[in-house]
């Protein structure tokens, strides 16, 4: 028996059609899921960084200079930029 599959707007629209207690449902259901998968992702980059620590990959530092290095080529937003001028002005690094 071939399974058929819905697509997105399919899904939407079908979540759409629900009585307003069921959305509610769905989505503290989604909200449930969300935040396992985060605490999964946060377990994982614990334990890697764990490793690394341990095999002496990992290095901290405070010096700006130092944590340049480290992101030389880096890519981020312009609000994690933003975020990150406003917080070493205001620990004066």
């Amino acid at each position: 028996m071939k399974e058929e599959r819905m697509n997105f707007n399919e899904i939407v629209e079908t979540i759409y059609s629900l009585p307003l207690e069921d959305r509610k449902e769905i989505i503290t259901l989604l909200e449930h899921n969300v935040a396992d998968s985060r605490r999964e992702e946060i377990a994982k980059n614990f334990k890697n960084s764990n490793l690394e620590l341990k095999s002496g990959k990992l290095k901290f530092s405070s010096k700006i200079s130092e944590l340049k290095k480290c992101y030389n080529g880096v890519s981020f937003s312009n609000s994690f930029k933003k975020a990150f001028k406003k917080r070493v002005k205001s620990t004066g690094f």
